[in-house]
């Protein structure tokens, strides 16, 4: 229902453009330039179709920029701490962009730094143009083709940036974001370190995540054949101590129930446990990310 509800939103979007688009042809509206010779009218430039993205969004601190007031009329955002100064946000959001281009996911990138609304969840903007008419950020993802990164741009009182995404991706995040107060899950995870993995850890300085990938696909191989996760998760495989205490299980402070609010574990690791990981077996691929190389058995998920 939620993914005919969008499609039957963008599809009413796309008609109203193109209406708007034969309007204009009907009336010899051109480019401010006049008619052309011969008494045709120029061509209309196209008008904006609908797109969406995953954004980063870093806020700095303004007197003027809290919830509700003159430069955000519509409280949408949350307000930066007073120690983020637009240097600092500019800054961070440069930093951020890099790892962007060298290929860290935009998932992550939202997930951990955003303050936009829906930051946590992957950073999902929602369809674009948001407004009329289109701003710099509505501009800046209407420029790219699917999969390009905008430029670095100050908006509302910030640095931000966006991957465009195709219409599938844009399809799931909006379900994320209509279903993300609901869903939580328990699982266990058997964890894999790799030199370049957060945080650096010198003990695998030589293990390359080819390496981790191979070393996770063999433990998933054992419980396939009919090892007990618990078990293999308290052994030396584990490369996190408190998951090896646990067997495994992943506890947030003091709660066993894993939800898009939890902050220990990694974005890459919430989306498999949330979404993509059948549950009561292990996960067929591991789980990469930028904490390293993750095995995961979800025991459980609940809709509330």
């Amino acid at each position: 229902m939620i993914m005919d509800s969008l499609a039957r939103h963008r599809s009413l979007r796309v008609m109203t453009c193109a209406l708007l688009t034969a309007i204009l042809s009907l009336g010899g509206c051109g480019n401010g330039d006049g008619d052309a010779p011969g008494g045709q009218a120029k061509p209309v430039r196209p008008i904006a179709t609908v797109a969406a993205a995953q954004e980063v969004w870093i806020p700095f601190h303004d007197p003027s920029h809290r919830k509700g007031g003159a430069n955000n009329p519509r409280g949408l955002y949350t307000p930066p701490p007073p120690g983020i100064t637009r240097e600092r946000a500019k800054a961070l959001a440069e930093a951020a962009l890099e790892q962007a281009r060298q290929g860290l996911g935009i998932g992550h990138l939202a997930w951990a730094n955003s303050s936009a609304p829906w930051g946590r969840l992957g950073g999902y903007t929602g369809l674009l143009p948001a407004s009329r008419p289109p701003d710099a950020r509505d501009k800046a993802v209407l420029a790219c083709e699917v999969g390009a990164l905008t430029p670095l741009i100050e908006w509302r009182k910030g640095y931000w940036f966006a991957q465009r995404i195709d219409d599938a991706q844009a399809d799931r995040l909006q379900q994320r974001a209509r279903s993300a107060n609901r869903v939580r899950a328990r699982a266990r995870v058997i964890h894999v370190h790799h030199k370049g993995a957060w945080p650096q850890r010198f003990e695998f300085k030589k293990t390359t995540r080819e390496m981790a990938l191979e070393i996770a696909r063999g433990i998933i191989a054992k419980v396939q054949a009919g090892a007990d996760f618990e078990t293999l998760a308290r052994e030396g495989l584990n490369n996190a101590v408190r998951l090896k205490q646990t067997g495994g299980l992943l506890v947030d402070k003091g709660s066993e129930w894993v939800t898009w609010r939890t902050q220990a574990w990694g974005y890459e690791l919430l989306e498999a446990i949330l979404e993509d990981a059948p549950v009561g077996q292990v996960m067929p691929e591991p789980v990469v990310g930028h904490r390293g190389v993750e095995v995961v058995f979800v025991l459980e998920r609940r809709f509330q």
